[in-house]
């Protein structure tokens, strides 16, 4: 297949793990004999180095926090959005007619429009959306409100802003990370009901199996990886270990790894003195995506103390295939890989006593970390691999284009 991947970001332009995700399911795709061609937003294009098949053209509402910014006012109003599509769809349409595909992959159109999928259906292309967290409400249309505003709202969805909601958008393919993701969005009025949830995977190979020993008498090594915000729950973290350090229960250190609200980063080193924490807390900052592996391999617990539905939970699998014992709240997708006492131990979101009582369990016990250790790899081999990711988005793929390319 010829395919175009549009999306709002792309390597080495990254905030997060789905943008590097994109990329390696692009190179797989390549791999196996696609053509991909990429396009995506201008954001960061000065800094990232020319590529054939990379255009890093279009708009975005609103552009992104830089390094130690606050994310601040983010542009969702639909005049905004529909001035934004008009111009994507533009662009998009100029790619098309330029290298002709046989389909459109969007991959996250934050911030982006739903102008890329307007051209797509325009161009008689199929498309295929993939949706991988909340982002699509800013396309909700007023056919999920109710009452005047809902009607007044409506009549300008369709006359002034016909291109900043899924209003006038046809049919479109969609592939979601969860179960939870899908409902929640459901809940919110979206048109996502024939939605297909499809998993995604890490790579065995990128993540091996290297789990750290522990001897005797050993401080416990604990992580955290991920952003610095109050929805991670970091301060529940810092809470628990505060309560461990105080019963004596068991020798640690944690590594805290990743960046965030520069206010909240305050916050939390403020916490290290209230919590007598000291030196068994450093904070790493930000590391590059492909120093994870071993950063993972150099610890014996990963915690993630998530309290907001999180969408998925890659980096519990990166944590799995590795060989590090997960300990995890069970809030929105992370549910559907979590089983606890099997590849990991779950508490309670925003309950430090819950997770330090299970960070206690783990640190005394080391035939029962083994044996999650054993258990979150065994279950990444079987369920949530990047071959079998990628074999299920190809299968998805080919269908779409078959069905397409089916006289009725």
């Amino acid at each position: 297949m010829r395919i175009l991947v549009v999306g709002n970001l792309y390597p080495p332009i990254v905030f997060g793990g789905y943008e590097i995700l994109c990329a390696k399911v692009v190179e797989s795709l390549r791999g196996r004999g696609h053509e991909i061609s990429i396009l995506t937003s201008s954001f960061g294009a000065d800094t990232a180095p020319p590529e054939p098949e990379v255009a890093r053209s279009l708009a975005l509402t609103t552009p992104f926090p830089k390094p130690g910014e606050d994310v601040g006012f983010v542009d969702f109003r639909l005049g905004t959005i529909n001035r934004v599509a008009q111009h994507n769809l533009r662009l998009t349409a100029q790619a098309l007619a330029k290298n002709p595909v046989d389909l459109v992959f969007c991959w996250c159109l934050n911030r982006l429009s739903l102008g890329p999928i307007f051209a797509a259906q325009a161009a008689g292309l199929p498309v295929c959306y993939t949706i991988n967290d909340e982002h699509p409400k800013q396309f909700r249309s007023a056919a999920s409100l109710a009452g005047i505003r809902a009607r007044v709202r409506s009549l300008a969805e369709r006359w002034v802003w016909p291109l900043a909601t899924f209003r006038s958008l046809g049919r479109v393919n969609m592939i979601i990370i969860s179960q939870a993701l899908k409902q929640i969005l459901l809940n919110q009025g979206l048109p996502i009901s024939g939605a297909e949830v499809i998993y995604q995977g890490v790579s065995l190979e990128q993540f091996p199996f290297r789990p750290l020993e522990r001897a005797e008498g050993q401080p416990c090594r604990l992580l955290y990886a991920g952003q610095l915000s109050r929805t991670k729950g970091v301060h529940t973290l810092l809470k628990a270990l505060g309560r461990l350090n105080r019963s004596k229960r068991s020798s640690f250190h944690l590594d805290i790894v990743g960046s965030g609200v520069p206010a909240y980063e305050a916050e939390l080193r403020s916490a290290l003195a209230e919590e007598n924490l000291g030196e068994k807390v450093t904070f790493v900052g930000q590391v590059p995506h492909e120093r994870m592996t071993e950063i993972y391999q150099d610890h014996h617990i990963f915690i993630f103390p998530s309290e907001w539905e999180e969408p998925f939970g890659l980096t519990h699998l990166e944590a799995m295939a590795c060989g590090t014992a997960v300990i995890s709240t069970t809030t929105g997708g992370s549910a559907e890989l979590i089983r606890h006492g099997q590849n990991s131990l779950a508490f309670q979101a925003g309950d430090p006593d819950d997770l330090a009582s299970r960070l206690g369990e783990l640190m005394g016990d080391e035939a029962e970390r083994r044996k999650l250790v054993r258990g979150g790899r065994t279950w990444v081999e079987e369920h949530h691999s990047f071959e079998g990711y990628v074999n299920r988005v190809e299968t998805f793929l080919s269908m779409i284009q078959e069905k397409h390319q089916t006289p009725p």
